[in-house]
């Protein structure tokens, strides 16, 4: 008796650690783009013929509970978190990189690279998306 209320009092507080770190992370926000547009130094970013916008890098993560997601970045606004929403896919931040792209007057997005991965931590997943590319005309 003494030992499951032991095992019953860890497993509260695993689940309040956890319920912790999910509230910090979800006030910090889980998803970016970010530009570089100075210190290109005049040296193109891609093919001749091409002017110079900027090199944009996103970034998107999400906590997950058995493959159902709890939180993540949200691509449509970067900066914050969709609760309940899977947005850590591909075809989400490509949406966010492009349109990064067409605010800062692209016509293109050339030599875009996209790089996955997740953890699993128990019953929890931690899944990341990094993605870049040079925004041209």
């Amino acid at each position: 008796s003494k030992s499951i209320k032991g095992v019953l009092n860890m497993f509260k507080k695993m689940i309040a650690a956890s319920a912790a770190v999910l509230v910090a992370a979800a006030l910090a926000g889980c998803s970016s783009v970010d530009t570089g547009t100075t210190g290109l130094n005049n040296v193109k970013l891609t093919v001749p013929d091409t002017t110079n916008v900027a090199h944009i890098n996103g970034y998107t993560w999400g906590i997950y509970f058995f493959g159902l997601p709890l939180f993540a970045g949200s691509t449509k606004k970067p900066g914050t978190c969709a609760v309940f929403s899977d947005t850590v896919q591909v075809d989400n931040i490509t949406a966010m990189m492009t349109k990064k792209a067409k605010e800062l007057t692209a016509t293109k997005l050339v030599d875009f690279q996209t790089n996955r991965s997740s953890t699993w931590f128990i019953l929890f997943s931690y899944k990341e998306i990094q993605a870049s590319g040079n925004a041209v005309k």
